[in-house]
């Protein structure tokens, strides 16, 4: 009773948001959430916590004024980013008495992909669809978008928490001819092999895999870096490889010491920004070191054997 509450409180953010959005004139599309619970999950079970909004990143800006307007603000940090945490995601909060906080995660991207803000919006919507939710119309991707994001959802977590239990429903929710064109879809993405990874570790998905004459690739960590591996995790996996202390050393000074050049271009600094805004922005790369010391080097040394976990109601 608690989480149906919770999913309604959480739809009722989402119509507030999109008509807001809408009224303005402003396209967005809703990630996860209702759409996965809703296609996969007819009969209850699939809990979410947020909601996550794509939207096109030209008009970025104008969506945090809006969400402003409506009482959210920037939570700290941003989510889902390795290489620019500024990039992909950001999340805002809004406090509603005694209750949870209401949160949106505002995407310009997804996680680890390689192709552009501009690049990735015009696929994702032209694999969108509209559907009623409350009283408003919102849009959300089509059963072929979904089932991408929702491959790259379960490599990008391990196949940890709800992620392996989504993907399950999904692959025996589609045919042959519609995990075709999800293929196709990441073909665009170019992340046709994570989707076949993804498909492979489900016993009807890896039929489908072979009926679709996808790649099979070892199962070794190493194909998917670094697309799809905790920050650090990368030079973590570089050092225990390195043959020489002259190797190690430079590999940790890379890491951490880059040059001024890299700091500036990961944070975004132009040559007239003040030389105490690249003073913040090292103690901005070394915090992050620091913070994703611990996830990589859990990444690292665990078997990818051992990742298959059963679904919980951990992550929308």
């Amino acid at each position: 009773m608690l989480a149906a509450t919770r999913r309604l409180a959480i739809d009722r953010v989402t119509v507030e948001v999109v008509s807001a959005f809408d009224a303005a004139d402003l396209p967005s599309i809703l990630l996860k959430g209702v759409s996965i619970a809703r296609w996969l999950y007819p009969r209850g079970g699939r809990s979410y916590r947020d909601t996550d909004l794509l939207v096109p990143a030209h008009r970025f800006a104008e969506a945090e004024a809006i969400l402003g307007d409506l009482g959210f603000t920037p939570r700290s940090g941003f989510t889902d980013r390795d290489v620019d945490p500024e990039r992909t995601a950001r999340a805002y909060g809004r406090a509603q008495g005694p209750g949870p906080v209401d949160v949106v995660d505002l995407h310009v991207n997804l996680p680890h992909l390689d192709r552009s803000d501009d690049e990735l919006w015009q696929l994702l919507y032209s694999h969108s669809e509209v559907i009623a939710l409350g009283a408003a119309g919102v849009r959300v991707l089509d059963h072929i978008g979904l089932a991408l994001h929702i491959a790259l959802h379960a490599v990008h977590h391990e196949f940890e928490f709800h992620t392996s239990e989504d993907l399950r429903r999904a692959i025996g929710s589609l045919t042959i001819e519609e995990w075709g064109e999800v293929c196709g879809l990441a073909r665009q993405l170019d992340v046709v092999d994570v989707v076949a990874f993804a498909l492979r570790h489900d016993a009807a998905g890896a039929v489908i895999a072979d009926r679709l004459e996808l790649a099979e690739r070892p199962m070794d960590d190493t194909c998917y870096w670094p697309k799809f591996a905790p920050p650090g995790a990368e030079a973590l996996t570089k050092l225990r490889s390195a043959h020489t202390p002259r190797e190690v050393m430079a590999l940790v000074r890379e890491r951490v010491l880059p040059t001024a050049r890299k700091v500036r271009h990961y944070y975004r600094l132009g040559p007239a920004q003040p030389r105490r805004a690249l003073v913040v922005a090292y103690l901005r790369w070394w915090g992050h070191v620091i913070a994703s010391l611990w996830p990589a080097v859990r990444y690292v040394t665990r078997p990818l054997a051992h990742r298959g976990r059963t679904a919980d109601s951990r992550d929308g």
